[in-house]
């Protein structure tokens, strides 16, 4: 049949201008209903033949020939059942015949085996339409944004060592990210992909989801019962870094036609500069968006464009909003762009926030020293509040903070166990209190001890020790507050969302600082977060404050709860009018060794005469 079936004009011209974003409904594999038949379709333009095989012709190389016009072949075949397997026989420009996978599968064969798979996806009944209507009444940026990553085959593991299947996740996962006070989960890449130690970021296809966790319909489940909790899902989309083998994109028709010339001691990378490629990839994004319900993408890749050029991440950003306007966009590259998360009518990109890169490095770095020495690297935890600018930032500490020979988080921090979970706990307090959304990987919430292990399972049996349980309590207490409090989220990039009460006390390691909402009628929420990074008590610790009110006490690291000694500040401490460092006011406050409290501060102005806050 010819392509003029298969694409319009118009489809033709976008999909030759990186601008088409439904590629898949046009190629790929489709039931045409009226022929009863299913279609093939397949773009090799510089390929000498194209055949088809599967199940259905038992594999016979010549017996489904595929006729091309503009680039692409298509085929149409009847008696083909859902579950088949096929692949494309493609005769490249160079002559080498290669059995691909294609391209626009939605779904695959279990490695090591890697045929296509014809699969229907359209029959699941979604029961998420009440947290459809409701979600993304507002920008993501002014939301509170926790998110947990995770590697969904490592989260848990059965008995017989096998992973977590999509449903098995389904079971447990909402429900445990809702108890600890997590916002949404970021799936590290479930597009299909070989198991190669790439972690999923060398992707065979975009379209197919992971076939070793199940199948297109038990992850569209899985994703069901996370918003049934009011959990957001993301997708670490990776759209970079391709698999080899010979099923791949890789060599498709005999030439470099997906991905960029070969570079030495690199893997294959898609090539952006093409468009048709970057319909392939814009389609991909949109699709996940569409038919699995996601709330967001992490987009891999972005520092891959050519210098100051942004059109295709512009167009992918647009794309994606145009499914999902409040659709949370999250760029891995280019934090020093402040135009990547400027709303595009102001001539920005329009992505929601940027993963800072550095930050993880650096935090990590201050804590693994002797608190005797970490009044020489006060800057470390100062400047990340400093230089927020005009991105929104998404801070953390991600799956590459804990391998590698990096350590896990609790076993890189300074000192014996005691000191080095208090360490630890006031490292998360400083992340929760600070300008920026939060994301913590997997295992962190509970502080495991060793390494992740890409092939095994978390250590769940370290609720057992008290250390980890209360860990895990103080986790699931910082995202109750962030949640709760507006101060701690609403504004995380302009100058009046933070404010210095003491930034220069590197003597004893002691950062204190205000987050401050936006009004809402007529009133501001201040939330005070201080921090000591030694492990000595500061007792009497004066802190200024704008004017007279008082300061009540709502969360303390150090409490016993969380495993600490349990030094706690009164619930309720006055704030005089006795001035102090440039301030109108100040109030004496006990900070926990190694320790972050968290105080909401109440004016003057808003007490009535029983000292409680006015409504």
């Amino acid at each position: 049949m010819g392509t003029t079936e298969i694409f319009t004009q118009s489809d033709r011209q976008r999909f030759d201008s990186g601008e088409l974003d439904v590629c898949q409904q046009l190629l790929g594999c489709h039931y045409i209903e009226e022929d009863e038949q299913h279609r093939f379709s397949v773009w090799a333009p510089s390929a000498q033949a194209v055949h088809l095989v599967g199940d259905f012709n038992s594999w016979d190389d010549t017996a489904t020939p595929m006729q091309q016009q503009g680039g692409i072949y298509s085929c149409q075949v009847s008696g083909v059942k859902n579950g088949c397997n096929y692949k494309y026989l493609v005769t490249g420009a160079d002559g080498v015949r290669r059995y691909k996978a294609d391209p626009y599968a939605l779904y695959s064969e279990v490695w090591p085996d890697t045929a296509s798979r014809v699969w229907d996806i359209t029959h699941y009944a979604w029961q998420d339409s009440i947290y459809m209507r409701k979600r993304g009444r507002r920008p993501g940026r002014e939301d509170a944004v926790n998110i947990y990553q995770m590697h969904p085959s490592s989260w848990r593991r059965h008995d017989d060592g096998t992973a977590y299947t999509y449903r098995d996740l389904a079971q447990e996962l909402p429900g445990y990210l809702k108890q600890m006070g997590f916002t949404h989960v970021l799936f590290m890449p479930i597009c299909e992909h070989p198991h190669d130690g790439s972690l999923g970021y060398r992707v065979a296809g975009l379209f197919a989801p992971l076939s070793q966790l199940g199948t297109p319909q038990e992850l569209m489940y899985l994703i069901d019962m996370l918003h049934r909790e009011g959990i957001g899902a993301l997708l670490d989309f990776p759209g970079a870094a391709l698999a080899e083998g010979q099923h791949t994109l890789v060599r498709f028709d005999g030439t470099d036609l997906y991905e960029q010339p070969p570079q030495a001691g690199q893997p294959p990378l898609l090539d952006l500069q093409k468009p048709q490629v970057q319909s392939y990839l814009l389609s991909a994004a949109c699709f996940w968006l569409r038919t699995y319900h996601l709330d967001g993408l992490c987009l891999d890749g972005t520092s891959h464009q050519s210098p100051g050029d942004t059109g295709f991440v512009r167009r992918l950003a647009a794309a994606a909003r145009s499914i999902y306007p409040r659709a949370l966009l999250i760029a891995r590259g280019g934090e020093g762009d402040p135009a990547l998360t400027l709303p595009q009518e102001e001539g920005g990109v329009g992505f929601d926030m940027v993963l800072r890169g550095d930050y993880p490095g650096e935090m990590a770095a201050y804590v693994q020293m002797d608190h005797l020495f970490r009044r020489d690297y006060h800057d470390k935890p100062v400047l990340p509040i400093d230089q927020r600018g005009d991105n929104t930032f998404l801070l953390g500490y991600p799956y590459s903070q804990v391998m590698g020979g990096r350590h896990s988080m609790i076993e890189g921090c300074f000192g014996d166990y005691w000191q080095k979970f208090a360490t630890l706990r006031a490292l998360y307090g400083l992340l929760y209190a600070q300008p920026g959304k939060k994301l913590l990987f997997m295992g962190d919430e509970f502080a495991q001890f060793v390494e992740w292990d890409t092939d095994g399972s978390l250590d769940w049996f370290l609720h057992e020790y008290d250390s980890h349980a209360g860990m895990s309590r103080y986790i699931a207490r910082l995202g109750r507050i962030l949640t709760k409090y507006r101060a701690l989220y609403e504004d995380d990039r302009g100058d009046g969302g933070c404010s210095w009460l003491q930034r220069d006390d590197r003597d004893n390691s002691v950062l204190v600082f205000m987050r401050n909402s936006r009004p809402w009628r007529g009133r501001v929420q201040h939330i005070v977060c201080a921090v000591n990074f030694t492990p000595v008590v500061r007792y009497h610790y004066t802190v200024g404050l704008p004017g007279k009110g008082v300061l009540r006490e709502i969360l303390s690291s150090d409490d016993a709860r969380y495993g600490g000694s349990g030094v706690k500040n009164a619930k309720e401490i006055a704030v005089r009018g006795e001035s102090y460092a440039g301030f109108a006011a100040s109030a004496e406050i006990t900070l926990p060794p190694l320790g972050a409290a968290f105080f909401e501060y109440v004016p003057a102005s808003r007490l009535s005469g029983t000292g409680r806050a006015k409504n």
